[in-house]
């Protein structure tokens, strides 16, 4: 039985047979999840061929087991379709029956070794708790089980010991056996999520997703310099007679003679004040208020940002330098969340899992900044930089896995906050001295 005929494409399909009770749930979940009407009526139509394969057998939905679905697809490829005829193509459709306890659940193997049965568990974590695809459970346990296989029986007290160095280690291994091949860009995320699913069911005492190295990142050389002949070409090309060539001549001239600078701004950072010479260019525009590009160039590097400015009365160029200032606070704000509370590291792909991630994530962080601020209000030692979000957050990890050890932890973390504080000092100092 096909349901994709020409006349019922035209009008709501109507599913017959043992599945028919489910056709309206399963429109709805597929809605609710996300999915295109287009795609929710595919699935539809795929419950309706699989409704009347079942009633052409004298089965009903209790008999949809594993084994018939595979029976169901094989039945498809051999009446020549090309849609539907994959496991994963009528995984929503299967997974909404199993929900709702008409189908059986899928039989899983018993695992006969503890690295099996660790395994098993972490599939569990994957699919329940993170809500992650199935095609990056299959990558992800893969990975897994090739880390598990370096270490000697039982897996589980030799995971007691796991040390940073171990891990770093089987990074270099796998770079090793793939050196002339593409780049595996799933190694290192599944390294991270099975570290991170161990230290949270308590196999290893420390959190060492963090030892796992960054991936290797394209990174865009510096432009090569323009000859004067080409600037020269360049600049007699602009049409001054327009405002969009008077605004192009205007940044041309600008970046060749961005050494007469408009301004001077210097930025705290960890190893020194950032300096940078500004230049302010008003454009033409055609709606109300005043246009500007800001140009902005670090004395360091030499790297060049472009800011287009807008305002509805004049406003002094120290104002824009201030306005322009608060994006590396917005970024750095972001790079904390990710970094110390894993904003970015939800691996699902459901809205709702989605959701629930990044509101913790947004609270913890917000939680670290709020202590954080806090402290920073009390008086702090000479010899001490104050408390960072990075140190609080260290400070509750550990406190929590060792909580019998409070004053260790608090002389440890002094110790870090005075060798911060000295290496901040010497690098104000170098530069101070080399700015004279």
């Amino acid at each position: 039985m096909d349901s994709r005929d020409h006349i019922r494409r035209r009008r709501r399909v109507v599913v017959a047979g043992p599945l028919a009770p489910f056709a309206d749930g399963l429109r709805q979940d597929l809605a609710g999840r996300g999915f295109a009407l287009d795609t929710v009526t595919g699935y539809v139509h795929l419950l309706a061929d699989l409704s009347g394969w079942l009633a052409s057998g004298g089965l009903t939905a209790a008999d949809l087991t594993a084994e018939a679905a595979g029976e169901f697809l094989s039945a498809r490829r051999e009446a020549g379709h090309r849609t539907g005829v994959s496991t994963r193509a009528l995984g929503p459709v299967l997974g909404y029956l199993r929900s709702v306890q008409a189908a059986p659940p899928p039989g899983l193997p018993v695992p006969g070794t503890p690295v099996e049965e660790l395994l098993a568990a972490y599939r569990q974590y994957l699919e329940d708790e993170r809500g992650v695809s199935a095609g990056t459970v299959t990558h992800y346990l893969r990975y897994a089980r090739a880390f598990l296989a370096r270490f000697p029986q039982p897996v589980t007290e030799a995971l007691a010991g796991l040390s940073a160095g171990q891990v770093t280690g089987f990074v270099l291994e796998q770079a090793r056996l793939r050196r002339g091949r593409p780049p595996d860009m799933v190694t290192l995320p599944a390294l991270r999520s099975l570290l991170r699913y161990l230290h949270a069911a308590g196999h290893i005492p420390l959190a060492l997703a963090g030892a796992v190295p960054a991936g290797r990142r394209w990174r865009p050389a510096l432009p090569r310099a323009a000859s004067a002949d080409h600037l020269r070409a360049v600049l007699a090309s602009c049409d001054r007679e327009s405002a969009g060539g008077r605004r192009d001549y205007a940044i041309v001239l600008a970046m060749s003679r961005l050494a007469l600078r408009g301004g001077e701004v210097a930025g705290p950072g960890a190893k020194g004040h950032r300096y940078y010479d500004w230049a302010l260019i008003g454009l033409p525009g055609g709606r109300p208020g005043h246009h500007w590009l800001l140009i902005r160039r670090s004395r360091r590097t030499g790297e060049l940002a472009f800011y287009r400015c807008w305002a509805p009365r004049p406003v002094p160029l120290a104002t824009l330098v201030q306005v322009a200032g608060l994006r590396w606070t917005i970024e750095e704000n972001f790079q904390a969340s990710k970094g110390i509370t894993g904003l970015d590291q939800h691996q699902v792909r459901r809205w709702a899992s989605w959701y629930r991630w990044v509101t913790l994530a947004m609270l913890a962080s917000a939680f670290l900044t709020l202590t954080a601020a806090a402290e920073h209000g009390r008086p702090q030692p000479e010899d001490q930089i104050p408390l960072t979000r990075n140190e609080i957050s260290h400070l509750l990890a550990t406190m929590t896995i060792r909580p019998a050890q409070p004053a260790s932890q608090l002389a440890w973390s002094a110790w870090r906050r005075r060798h911060q504080h000295r290496a901040r000092t010497s690098h104000y100092q170098r530069q101070a001295a080399t700015e004279q």
